[in-house]
């Protein structure tokens, strides 16, 4: 319907002006750590936005989607704990509340790089289904490269000694490949592809600006 059509059209911009405000707030302004307080809410709100404009839910998909937000749960809580899966590592207390030591807003966070990577792969019309886990296990390891670079940046997670190990780029294509085999989407939502995008891209201009400091 057109004005379904407009009104994701002003979500989508309102989500880009949002985030370039960010951008400068956390690079070129005195309230840095105010806006790094934003992330959660950043983080949250574009996965609730997806979530919420797609309109062909059903309760297996819902069902699979919130196992895989739980099963990233608890390979962070492996990292955490004991060094296993992505390496040493700890969480900062950027992100909110934590079980295990671990943030609670990770299961929501799992939950939405699966559904958003996989409907980029929807969107452009990659051939092959059978591949598609795969593909999209590679693709986060591309955002995870990118995303580490902002989070250690601005203290969302430490690693020991500073260094992040190759493991933990394997241990993302790992988890990241069982995940997208639980869950596939049931149809294209082309403005959760869009935001999953374009939250790579503002990772790749935080990288790039870090350069510039």
């Amino acid at each position: 319907m057109p004005w379904r059509v407009t009104s994701v059209r002003y979500l989508l911009g309102g989500v880009v002006v949002f985030h370039a405000v960010g951008l400068v707030g956390l690079w070129w302004s005195p309230w840095k750590e105010i806006f790094v307080h934003c992330t959660p809410v950043a983080i949250a709100g574009v996965a609730l936005l997806a979530f919420g404009v797609d309109k062909c839910w059903t309760p297996t998909s819902i069902l699979r989607l919130i196992l895989c937000g739980v099963w990233g749960f608890f390979a962070e809580v492996a990292g955490v704990q004991k060094g296993w899966i992505f390496g040493s590592y700890r969480y900062g207390n950027v992100l909110g509340p934590m079980v295990l030591d671990v943030p609670l807003l990770l299961v929501l966070n799992w939950m939405w790089v699966i559904y958003g990577a996989q409907q980029v792969l929807e969107w452009i019309k990659v051939p092959g289904f059978t591949y598609h886990p795969y593909l999209t296990a590679a693709l986060l390891v591309g955002y995870d490269v990118l995303l580490e670079k902002f989070a250690t940046q601005f203290g969302l997670w430490f690693w020991q000694d500073g260094q992040i190990p190759f493991g933990n780029y394997v241990g993302w294509f790992v988890v990241s490949l069982l995940l997208a085999s639980i869950w596939r989407p049931t149809a294209l939502n082309k403005f959760g592809a869009q935001l999953f995008l374009f939250q790579i891209s503002f990772f790749a201009l935080s990288w790039l600006f870090s350069y510039f400091q």
